[in-house]
């Protein structure tokens, strides 16, 4: 790697000063950045296209460190001057967690990485190990600040699947807010399609013909049902239910009232025996189905909040 300095006769510039840089023969610029904890620019090469496919190696990426003030290639005895090598020793705040910590230089590539360990100071065991490179254009984080990052996250996504409703959730918010003649969920056969409403004092079942277009607007009432439950009961006496009828997402306006009913009877349903793939297609379409409202998707979880 030699750097072209600029001159009155023969200006240069690139984008961290009045220079430019000029890999060795046969090898190329693969970046550069600005190192954030030295402030020095890092060059990684890399072989060229040409000889890389004729040697058939992998390419080797070598690196190298400039200083922008004086504009000296620096060799790997002069990073003492800039870095520490020692091994290092830290706790956490609380001093619960230990780190051992040690930069250490790849003569090879011309690298430094840092090799870190991470114990837990009651018990002297070891939480996690790992090694992460030195050189990065943002501050990096130790192993203890990622073991805390880590924890963090978890704690989101534990917080987020705690405010998740639940299938009974759903299913006991919409009951009370069930809307009188609006179809809570529809589904067809080959022939026929079925909306399951509430009248206000029970549910019934409307059937209209998908091939006779005058008839569309005066439903056949098929089934009356004092509950939800009763209703459920009546589709699953035939086992294959689910095989000959398909829900309609669009017009399955207020499904939540029966998601739990569905979903459970799946999960048994998956338990007891080996499905095939077009089964497990069609339960997939009816437990998607169920999951929106009006084909919009809504998150829920299948246990209780007082469960988690």
């Amino acid at each position: 790697m030699k750097i072209l300095k600029s001159s009155f006769f023969r200006p240069r510039k690139c984008q961290h000063g009045n220079f430019e840089l000029s890999p060795d023969k046969g090898r190329e610029i693969l970046q550069t950045f600005i190192d954030f904890e030295s402030g020095l620019l890092v060059v990684s090469t890399i072989k060229g296209k040409e000889d890389s496919s004729k040697s058939g190696v992998q390419c080797e990426v070598k690196q190298h460190l400039i200083n922008l003030q004086s504009l000296q290639i620096l060799s790997s005895d002069d990073y003492k001057e800039y870095f520490d090598y020692g091994l290092k020793e830290s706790y956490s705040l609380d001093g619960k967690l230990r780190l051992i910590s040690q930069r250490i230089h790849d003569k090879v590539r011309n690298n430094d990485f840092f090799a870190e360990k991470l114990y837990d100071t009651e018990m002297g065991t070891l939480i996690s190990s790992g090694e992460s490179l030195a050189f990065t254009a943002d501050r990096r984080e130790n192993l203890l600040e990622r073991h805390y990052s880590t924890l963090k996250l978890q704690k989101e996504s534990q917080r987020k699947e705690t405010e998740k409703l639940s299938l009974s959730d759903l299913e006991s918010i919409h009951k009370a807010v069930l809307k009188k003649e609006v179809p809570i969920i529809s589904f067809f056969d080959e022939f026929y399609c079925y909306k399951l409403i509430y009248t206000g004092k029970h549910f019934e079942i409307l059937r209209y013909s998908i091939n006779d277009r005058e008839s569309e607007s005066i439903p056949a009432k098929l089934s009356t049902f004092l509950n939800i439950e009763d209703f459920w009961k009546e589709i699953t006496v035939d086992p294959n239910w689910f095989r000959t009828l398909s829900i309609d997402h669009q017009q399955s306006l207020q499904p939540f009232v029966l998601s739990r009913e569905v979903i459970e009877t799946f999960n048994s349903l998956k338990k007891e025996k080996e499905l095939s793939y077009g089964q497990h297609e069609k339960i997939y379409a009816w437990e998607s189905g169920l999951k929106s409202r009006g084909g919009q998707t809504v998150l829920f979880k299948l246990h209780k909040r007082s469960e988690i």
